[in-house]
């Protein structure tokens, strides 16, 4: 099964995360803001989005986006990207299914992707 992951990043480093989770073979896409983030979750329907907290700087639009995807049974699983500066933010929202602090290790990053994965599988089964 290829795993579809979108990945959702105001910064250029977007573009280094996503061809990182092409290397296992899993279908990468990414974009910039979380209006083109709803327009690929909608048409291509990805297993795990990966967003960064903030996608407008100082802003919280990343929050948002994922405030807006939980009022969709099908949304994707949720890794939010946060600084460690932001802890208290990302723990009181609670609407993440995954949290990675910023800056990590490619084995953290894949130990969590990997766990999505695993969900994203065993929720096609039924």
């Amino acid at each position: 099964m290829t795993i579809k992951i979108l990945v959702v990043d105001l910064y250029p480093a977007r573009s280094l995360l996503a061809e990182l989770l092409a290397e296992r073979g899993n279908g990468v896409k990414n974009v910039g803001t979380s209006w083109l983030a709803r327009q690929e979750i909608a048409f291509w329907r990805p297993h795990l989005l990966i967003t960064n907290y903030e996608l407008t700087p100082g802003g919280f639009e990343g929050l948002n986006l994922i405030r807006f995807l939980r009022q969709d049974s099908r949304a994707p699983a949720i890794l939010m990207l946060k600084g460690e500066d932001d802890f208290s933010v990302a723990i009181k929202s609670g609407i993440a299914d995954y949290l990675l602090f910023k800056p990590f290790r490619a084995d953290e990053m894949w130990g969590i992707v990997d766990s999505a994965i695993s969900r994203a599988e065993w929720e096609k089964v039924f």
